[in-house]
């Protein structure tokens, strides 16, 4: 799991492209789940397939939503989840995360910190 924090237009979306491009799934195949809250692709490790999952929980009004959606599943399971606004509901963040912050840097730069939770 990678938690993902930052302001509104900090880079999440974007750094999920990166990170699911060097996972084989084509950038333009990647756009945020505002709505949805997962999206899932498929990636490859080692030549195998490796689930991807996507969450955005910009727009999330009550946690029970992750109930709902099954989200240990994702967090537990044998896959990559990428998770938007994860401090939105920190709890749910499994102990082994890792955590990226993006932060406004200059208009055209961020600065990132990234650390093991």
């Amino acid at each position: 799991v990678v938690a993902l924090v930052g302001d509104l237009g900090a880079g999440k979306t974007q750094l999920v492209r990166g990170l699911c491009a060097a996972l084989g799934v084509a950038p333009q195949a990647v756009h945020s789940p505002t709505f949805t809250l997962v999206n899932e692709y498929t990636g490859q490790r080692n030549g195998a397939p490796l689930p991807v999952y996507h969450f955005d929980l910009y727009r999330i009004e009550q946690t029970d939503e992750l109930f709902d959606l099954g989200y240990e599943a994702y967090f537990y399971g044998s896959g990559v989840s990428l998770v938007e606004w994860a401090d939105l509901a920190p709890t749910f963040i499994p102990a082994d995360a890792w955590r990226v912050a993006l932060v406004h840097d200059e208009p055209d730069g961020r600065e990132i910190e990234v650390t093991h939770l």
